[in-house]
């Protein structure tokens, strides 16, 4: 199994678990074409609540002898529709924290990775998702995962 895939799904269980109103989870970015594809794959209970993540980046850095790393670059994206009388606003800012602090206690993200840099809350701002006015909370972490060179000498 590929050491993204342990990140992936590391990933994917502790966005999860965090509340029970945390909405569907996907490892990827989800493409929807129809309003039924939409209401059955970003919508919890009644209204809209998704989070997504994909690896964006993966540069490697030469190590000694037949080492090297690579370091993911993984962005997570949750979308809330805006619903004041919900406190859709609270509720985002509340579960970017659980986020972080369930992928922070744990350095090495259940795996063969390590987190190298604190999860980054890169921003919390309005978009339209789906046609529908949205929170959107954007999260940035960086892990590494070292390697060897198979076939090659030091």
């Amino acid at each position: 199994m590929s050491q993204l895939k342990v990140l992936r799904d590391y990933i994917e269980t502790q966005i999860s678990s965090v509340s029970p109103d945390i909405g569907p989870v996907y490892p990827r970015h989800v493409y929807v074409t129809t309003e039924a594809q939409f209401k059955s794959l970003c919508k919890h209970r009644d209204f809209l609540r998704v989070w997504m993540f994909t690896r964006e980046a993966t540069p490697a850095t030469p190590g000694e002898g037949n080492l090297y790393e690579r370091e993911h670059r993984i962005v997570i994206r949750g979308y809330y529709a805006v619903q004041d009388d919900r406190d859709s606003e609270l509720d985002i800012q509340d579960h970017v924290d659980l986020i972080v602090e369930a992928l922070e206690a744990d350095a090495y993200l259940g795996g063969k990775v390590k987190l190298v840099t604190p999860v980054t809350v890169q921003d919390i701002t309005h978009v339209r998702f789906g046609g529908v006015l949205c929170h959107r909370a954007q999260l940035v972490l960086a892990a590494k995962e070292w390697r060897s060179r198979v076939g090659t000498t030091a």
